[in-house]
């Protein structure tokens, strides 16, 4: 073969070789065909679809449908409707190839019956992960890049709202463009997955383009879902594309303050990134998120931390535009004191949102105040171990706090309550030094509270042990009298994972040469497998404990782990402030528990003790119901004289439906040593 006839049989090859890969790639990688072979394709993650000639019917049943002993006896509030009382109302299905990488998933979508816009958008505080995945008024979602229930994203269709919107696990939603869609009318949606972008279509014509910026999936199988609606979506189809390689762009900013899902948001383009609530408590910020693509982390007060403010209050924005700036006021309910403030909002690429509050409280009347209120109480968004089911697979990293202090150390430790010593027996020893900050660390993000040094006073701050909630104290702590004004002013900013990682390991408690605090901090206890459970809390659950207490890995009931308790450690907590002994082994207030729709339930742990003598306790008490109606603590005991085997303890008990708030304590009364493991709520039929 000449050298001519030997370079045109390579380029015959090379040719091939390109059209049958151009070929392949055109080929589809998933199309809808008759029912069974849909069926084949197909993973019904929930209940609620069925397949028929004309494509996948999604149904899900609307809240207010549910019957009483699906709902329960709850008042009708963000905080019952899915923390405590959880009713999943999303109906999901899935298909393809977890590896997917870069495709356009293309379907029909025929809204048949609308979702109402009666009930709750939630996905505040203390909704464990949701990050507003429950959205009200969502009536068909689209799913790509499905990794897992806690990875992937959604581009979510409202008919009720007038909008399509793009919604991420770890992001919250990231885009809103307002579409008129009609029930019954057909719309082709088309969704593009090609590198960090995200592109969707409807009708031909391009809605959003999208560039993730953070944390981007790369990765992952499609899906659709429904949620309180009936949708019909045919000519399923997904077809390789080319990776997308235009590069990141230049983020401007453009605050603006809009009206959204029936509240009062502030965007940052087409993105929400906060919005007020006006409580009867007075106003909050909800939904606040720290960086463009990253989810919520805060939920702050407008103004100085208070519960006694008049409905309402007033909030004027002042500028819009490339940075955002607003003012409030609030009045106590009897007039005792005022409360302004102003707030200013700025985009910095290097760090993402600098939200900037200075507020001031104007004393009206003596003995207005015992004393003046907290500068803030910032408490987090995700800071809860989810309450009602497991950790999301998302979930990886311990929660903490990191301080600097006025001595120029830093102080990091597990976030807990009661921490405002910081492993100091004085708080006075420990206060944030002036331009220094207080840092929770919220999967391995830092949520960076600074404090400036026009601060008239200093601060020191702890964490609520269930809720993970930040409090913050001033230094010293004075009375007030009328006429006087106390001012505050604190800096909101995000930290990335690794300076968080590097900070945590400057200082961890104990911090030497500092007196160790009466109680240790609150720890996640990882023997507690929770077996048999409450529907929406089974599986490998962890839960957070609090109290003097080791983990031993070298003791266990069936395997090698257990709590170790030495019961001359358990005293009484905060000279009973709270009327009681309140012994320092203790979970809750326990709001993860619920609902309560089983006739009876029992309440068991194993115990094993050396050298013990005494009685062990297994208690809940503290029961809190709406209405204040009042419950006898249920209990068991153990009598120990010496050493004990593992032996279980148990008691049953009747909870009302609406019963939200109790307490599980384990409480060792005499000399010794004992062992815990495997603690139990099992509902009984």
């Amino acid at each position: 073969m000449t050298m001519r006839y030997f370079l045109l049989f390579c380029t015959c090859v090379v040719l091939l070789i390109s059209g049958s890969s151009l070929l392949c790639a055109q080929r589809p990688l998933l199309q809808a065909g008759k029912a069974a072979q849909l069926r084949k394709q197909m993973t019904m993650l929930t209940e609620g679809w069925k397949i028929d000639a004309d494509g996948l019917l999604g149904e899900s049943p609307t809240y207010y449908s549910l019957p009483q002993t699906a709902r329960g006896d709850f008042p009708d509030d963000d905080w019952t409707y899915f923390t405590v009382h959880p009713v999943n109302l999303w109906r999901y299905t899935v298909a393809g190839d977890a590896r997917w990488t870069d495709y356009t998933f293309s379907t029909t979508v025929q809204i048949e019956q609308p979702a109402p816009l009666r009930g709750l958008r939630v996905g505040e505080d203390f909704f464990n992960y949701q990050w507003g995945r429950e959205a009200l008024g969502t009536d068909a979602g689209v799913i790509v890049r499905y990794q897992g229930p806690d990875d992937y994203y959604m581009v979510r269709l409202s008919s009720g709202y007038g909008h399509v919107e793009l919604w991420k696990t770890h992001g919250g939603v990231v885009r809103v463009q307002p579409f008129a869609f009609e029930p019954k009318k057909a719309y082709h949606l088309a969704v593009t997955a090609g590198g960090n972008w995200l592109l969707v279509n409807i009708d031909g014509k391009e809605v959003i383009r999208y560039y993730d910026p953070v944390v981007p999936l790369t990765t992952g199988k499609v899906g659709v879902g429904v949620r309180e609606s009936r949708v019909r979506f045919s000519d399923l189809q997904v077809q390789s594309a080319p990776a997308i390689t235009d590069p990141a762009p230049v983020h401007t900013p453009n605050f603006q303050r809009r009206k959204w899902v029936g509240r009062d948001y502030i965007f940052d383009g087409d993105e929400p990134i906060g919005y007020f609530t006006y409580l009867p408590s007075g106003i909050e910020m909800r939904e606040v998120k720290l960086r463009p693509g990253l989810m919520p982390l805060l939920i702050p007060f407008v103004g100085m931390a208070s519960y006694d403010y008049r409905p309402g209050g007033e909030i004027k924005v002042t500028r819009e535009g490339k940075s955002f700036a607003f003012t409030s006021e609030q009045v106590e309910k009897k007039d005792g004191y005022r409360c302004t403030a102003q707030w200013e909002l700025q985009y910095d690429p290097a760090v993402g949102y600098i939200w900037d509050k200075q507020a001031t409280t104007e004393v009206l009347k003596d003995k207005a105040l015992s004393s003046w209120p907290q500068l803030d109480d910032p408490y987090f968004y995700q800071l809860v171990a989810p309450a009602t089911d497991k950790l999301p697979a998302c979930r990886r990293l311990p929660n903490a706090c990191i301080k600097e202090c006025t001595d120029g150390g830093t102080v990091a430790f597990p976030a807990a309550h009661h921490l405002w010593t910081d492993g100091c027996g004085d708080p006075n020893k420990s206060p944030i030094r002036p331009n220094g900050h207080m840092v929770v660390v919220i999967d391995g993000w830092g949520v960076a509270c600074e404090y400036p040094d026009d601060n008239k006073f200093s601060y020191i701050g702890g964490f609520c042990h269930w809720g993970l909630d930040l409090h913050m104290s001033n230094l010293p702590n004075v009375v007030p009298a009328k006429g006087n004004k106390y001012s505050g002013h604190v800096r909101y900013a995000l930290w990335e994972p690794e300076r968080t990682k590097q900070a945590y390991a400057k200082g961890v408690l104990p911090v030497p040469n500092r007196e160790t605090p009466a109680e240790r901090v609150a720890n996640v206890e990882p023997v507690n497998h929770l077996q048999k459970i409450v529907p929406g809390l089974t599986g490998e659950s962890v839960r957070l404990w609090t109290g003097n207490y080791a983990v031993d890995h070298t003791v266990g009931h069936g395997d090698h782990t257990a709590m170790r308790i030495d019961a001359a450690d358990i005293k009484q907590r905060l000279n009973g402030a709270y009327g009681d002994e309140r012994p320092n082994i203790w979970l809750g207030p326990s709001y993860w528990t619920g609902p309560y729709l089983a006739p009876r339930y029992r309440f068991g742990m194993w115990v094993k003790a050396d050298k013990f003598t005494g009685k062990v306790v297994l208690l809940a008490n503290g029961f809190n119901q709406p209405g204040k109606r009042k419950y006898d603590e249920q209990k068991a005991e153990l009598a120990i004289d010496g050493k004990c085997n593992w032996r279980y303890v148990s008691f049953e008990a009747t909870f009302p439906h609406d019963l939200f708030n109790w307490v599980l304590r384990i409480d060792p009364i005499g000399t010794g040593v004992i062992w815990v493991d495997d603690i139990e709520v099992t509902p009984l039929t």
